[in-house]
This record gives structure tokens, C-alpha cells and sequence, in this order.
């Protein structure tokens, strides 16, 4: 169809039936589908590549590989700036941080939301699967010389951390 020929009346009707364009969304929705988005490619490779000898220990020490490239390995880091940086990462995947001291030694976190438990629910997957990107995580500060410790409540999913390093 070109730019000069009218749509077939069945098509307008589908398009004036459209609740919510995808022109509509406003920015922050945009960003927590996104999130929605990255916790189900997240947790539906992990539940993948489980299946598959081998395939979650290659992917997840490829994806620390990848994610490490992001950091500056030359220079010395503290705890609680690693944490914070995880963090960031964390909420970009639909984490919202309950609780933060960076100025405790080691500083620690509590996040929610990672994983989504009604969007794991609603998708079938594993929510326990999300712990592969704290895993991911440790290997990254492993990386920085450092340690990531991460436990999960798993009635609420809720994920406390905790950073140390050697300075």
C-alpha cells in the first residue's frame, strides 16, 4: 500500500479499535515494559539454556565477560561503589531499591522487584531463575576483586546484597 491509497475499511476499524497505540506510551511506561521485557529474556534463556549441558555455566560466564568489558579493571574499587553500580543495573531490570548503606562495611542492599514475581507467574517461569544475574554479578565484582554476597526471600522475592573487597 502506498502513501496515497486509502486503507481497506477493515483495517481502519482494527486501528480505531486499539485501545493504547504504541505512539501513547508515555516514557516511564516505555521503561518498565522494558524492564518487564529484560526479566523475561532473562528468565525464559535461563530456563532454556538449563536444559542444556553445560549451556548455563558457558552463557553466564559469557555474559560476565561481556557486561566486565563496561568496567575499568585497571583501577582499585570500593564496596559500595560497586554496589552502587549494580544497583543501577539492577533497577534498569525493574528492581526498586528498599533499603541501602553504602556506608556500612560491607555495604549492603535490599532490592524487590527482582524478579517480578506476578510477571514469572504470568509467564510461567522460574523466579529463581533471576538469581543467575546475581550470579553474573558476582562474577563481575570477582572481577574488581571483590566478593558479591546475594541471599532471596522466596515467599516475597526480595534480594539483599552485599559487596566486599580487600580495601
Amino acid at each position: 500500500m502506498t502513501n496515497e491509497e486509502t486503507p481497506a475499511p477493515e483495517v481502519n476499524r482494527l486501528i480505531d479499535e486499539i485501545e493504547h497505540g504504541a505512539g501513547d506510551y508515555t516514557d516511564e511506561e516505555l521503561l518498565e515494559q522494558s524492564a518487564f521485557n529484560a526479566q523475561a529474556l532473562f528468565l525464559g534463556t535461563v530456563q532454556t539454556l538449563g536444559r542444556v549441558d553445560g549451556g548455563l555455566d558457558l552463557w553466564r560466564a559469557g555474559i560476565a565477560d561481556v557486561f566486565a568489558r563496561g568496567w575499568d579493571l585497571t583501577r582499585t574499587w570500593r564496596a559500595a561503589e560497586i554496589l552502587d553500580a549494580l544497583l543501577t543495573n539492577y533497577r534498569a531490570f525493574g528492581a526498586d531499591i528498599i533499603e541501602v548503606d553504602l556506608s556500612a562495611h560491607p555495604p549492603t542492599a535490599l532490592i524487590a522487584g527482582l524478579p517480578d514475581l506476578e510477571l514469572s507467574e504470568s509467564l510461567g517461569l522460574d523466579p529463581a531463575g533471576i538469581g543467575e544475574l546475581f550470579e553474573v554479578g558476582g562474577l563481575i565484582v570477582q572481577r574488581l576483586g571483590g566478593t558479591l554476597a546475594w541471599t532471596m526471600d522466596d515467599t516475597t522475592g526480595d534480594v539483599r546484597l552485599a559487596v566486599t573487597t580487600p580495601s
